[in-house]
Parts: C-alpha cells; sequence; structure tokens
C-alpha cells in the first residue's frame, strides 16, 4: 500500500475544496442557513469548513453571508 504524500494529500484538499464551492454555488442562498437538526451543522458552517484549507473561498463566502450569532448552550 502506498501511502499518501504532501503532493497528494494538498491534490486531495483541492478536490474537497473545489466539489464543496460546487455544491454550494447550487443552493439557494435563502437556504444556507437550514439544519436538517437543531444540533447539525448549517449549510453555511459545512461549507466554511469545507473552504478551510485556502483563505480567500472561506473569505468571500463570509463577505456574501456573515455568520449568525452564535447561542450559548447549557
Amino acid at each position: 500500500m502506498q501511502l499518501y504524500g504532501p503532493k497528494e494529500l494538498a491534490a486531495s484538499l483541492r478536490t474537497v475544496r473545489e466539489n464543496t464551492i460546487k455544491i454550494v454555488e447550487d443552493i439557494p442562498e435563502e437556504r444556507y442557513g437550514y439544519r436538517p437538526t437543531p444540533e447539525s451543522r448549517s449549510v453555511e458552517q459545512l461549507a466554511l469548513v469545507g473552504s478551510r484549507p485556502l483563505p480567500f473561498p472561506r473569505a468571500l463566502i463570509l463577505a456574501r453571508h456573515p455568520p449568525a450569532t452564535s447561542v450559548a448552550r447549557g
């Protein structure tokens, strides 16, 4: 079995980022706050996680859709 090297890992992260952006672009903006359950992350939160390897897409999403204020958990 051959292990991932740095180039393969970087390529994999780029693929995940690119696919995340494509999926988010297909979702209407008014649905970015959707959560299947109250404990789940929203579409927006999942998009931000998927776009973290490169800061520019994350900054672009944040500029268009600032995160909602967080709710304190008890």
